[in-house]
């Protein structure tokens, strides 16, 4: 087992206050001391250097690796993370928000309080807002800026935002729970967080998924199996899962469904790349068949009730938040994964404090009237966002 090499400040500090009082005739280490105060400073700048070690330490392993570090050991396997072009982080995929706490010490994400509730009747905060992660850890300092300008009533006590990358070159992804700083100082219990990791690219292959495809790179080289036909659907540009069915048609044939990001995306030219990906690494004597999954419309009609003092372009904008997120989840669902009703409604409720419900009174599916509970389409079937009415 290799020696953990994070040590804390704190640690440092004691450990050298210790070593003094054993080893020295200093009498006088007690906080505001001049022996007590360089120790504090030195014990800061050494806290630093092994958060350094650790960092880098971690970038050397598969498991631990993330952002450019994962790239390099990609890249000794000659695998490239799947990237797109820079874009912007709609609020209404909910992957961050602004939000209020009395409390300097508490559990990052949760607002305690409203916007009444810190004496005052309103709050914006202006477009352009910088954020990005804590300068706590080396190496993973990442910034966006806010592209909405927030107006939060007084019963609010949080707001999502969105977000867009603050150079144009920036290809790393940042991780949940990670954008927790700000540049907005007017207000002190103001904070903000991120529930979902945050891309600055289209179609940027996340941490976890590039760091599967590397796991498996020694039985993709192999060829003629599973991983091998998995990994090169994978590879094409535009797909974004896919399931491998052996004995699809009998003995010696399998069949590779694959999901797309958009159902309405370049869907002929992304199956052709597939099949050349696949041919590929296809085993001799196999027929393997490459298809899309059969595609089904979600309609559905809602109502969102909002507190009566909700002003009516605020209901409006409300209204209009809750449809992109409606659909941009159901959207994000891959073939045969299930739609969950209870998360649905739950992610609109959140949106904000002026929202008290939100009842689904209608749900289609494939043009067929569902029961208004989770649905699961079969593993060749994936759902996708057609008539959403929310009144």
């Amino acid at each position: 087992m290799p020696a953990k090499m994070q040590k804390s400040k704190e640690d440092i500090l004691n450990r050298a206050v210790k070593q003094l009082e054993r080893n020295t005739e200093l009498s006088d280490l007690s906080p505001g001391s001049v022996a007590r105060a360089l120790l504090e400073v030195i014990s800061e700048e050494m806290a630093d250097v092994y958060a350094a070690l650790d960092f880098n330490y971690a970038q050397g392993l598969l498991s631990k690796a993330r952002g450019n570090g994962l790239d390099c050991l990609g890249g000794l396997l000659g695998i490239e993370r799947t990237r797109g072009a820079n874009y912007t982080i709609d609020k209404a995929s909910c992957s961050f928000y602004f939000y209020l706490n009395t409390s300097p010490v508490h559990t990052a994400g949760s607002p305690n309080t409203t916007v009444s509730g810190i004496g005052l009747g309103s709050l914006s905060i202006p477009s352009g807002t910088l954020v990005s992660t804590s300068g706590d850890y080396v190496g993973r300092r990442l910034a966006y800026t806010t592209t909405d300008e927030i107006n939060m009533g007084a019963n609010d006590s949080m707001s999502y935002c969105g977000l867009r990358p603050s150079t144009t070159d920036m290809l790393l992804n940042t991780g949940k729970g990670t954008l927790t700083t700000h540049s907005y100082s007017t207000v002190p219990q103001l904070y903000c967080y991120n529930p979902k990791a945050v891309n600055a690219i289209l179609n940027y292959e996340d941490d976890d998924t590039y760091r599967s495809r590397i796991r498996y790179e020694l039985r993709r080289l192999a060829s003629a199996n599973r991983w091998a036909l998995y990994m090169a659907a994978l590879s094409v540009d535009g797909v974004k899962d896919a399931s491998i069915k052996e004995l699809a048609r009998g003995l010696g044939s399998v069949e590779v469904v694959i999901s797309p990001y958009r159902v309405s995306s370049n869907r002929a030219l992304i199956l052709q790349q597939v099949r050349v990906a696949v041919e590929a690494v296809r085993p001799a004597g196999i027929s393997v068949t490459v298809k899309y999954p059969e595609f089904l419309a979600v309609g559905l009609n809602a109502r969102l009730t909002l507190q009566g003092s909700t002003r009516v372009n605020v209901g409006e904008r409300l209204r209009n938040q809750a449809y992109d997120l409606v659909t941009n989840y159901i959207n994000s669902l891959t073939a045969g994964e299930t739609l969950v009703f209870n998360r649905l409604i739950s992610s609109v409720i959140s949106l904000s404090g002026e929202i008290s419900d939100f009842q689904i009174n209608s749900f289609s599916v494939g043009g067929s009237v569902v029961p208004r509970r989770n649905y699961t389409p079969e593993e060749d079937e994936q759902l996708y966002a057609g008539t959403v009415n929310i009144l």
